[in-house]
């Protein structure tokens, strides 16, 4: 980013958080919680670290979802420096964006082709 690459900045970004996707998704915490519970709460702390770095990157691109996680973690104001806590708790989650559908996509999409002819 520092070099002016923001297109492949953002591409690096979003590739950590699909690894952190696919982390969660393939250590099940929501199961592992009964049976190893010292092992879930390990993927749950990797997972916030995943989420609260990429926020703090994403900052710049996305300032006010940023400034939303970062209040629900109640993280220090970003500083550019690895964000490292040992612990957190999550204080009133809400979804950051609105789920679009589908069909609204569709129409959308039909009116910039509608535009560009």
């Amino acid at each position: 980013m520092e070099n002016g690459r923001i297109k492949q900045a953002i591409e690096v970004i979003f590739e950590t958080i699909r690894f952190g996707n696919k982390y969660f998704d393939a250590q099940q915490p929501w199961k592992t919680i009964h049976e190893k519970r010292e092992a879930c709460q390990n993927v749950l702390l990797t997972c916030v670290h995943i989420i609260s770095n990429c926020t703090q990157l994403l900052a710049p691109f996305l300032p006010f979802s940023s400034e939303k996680v970062n209040e629900m973690l109640q993280l220090a104001p970003f500083s550019w420096q690895p964000i490292e806590k040992v612990a957190y708790q999550v204080f009133q989650v809400s979804p950051l964006f609105e789920r679009i559908d589908v069909n609204l996509i569709e129409e959308e999409l039909e009116k910039l082709r509608l535009n560009a002819k």
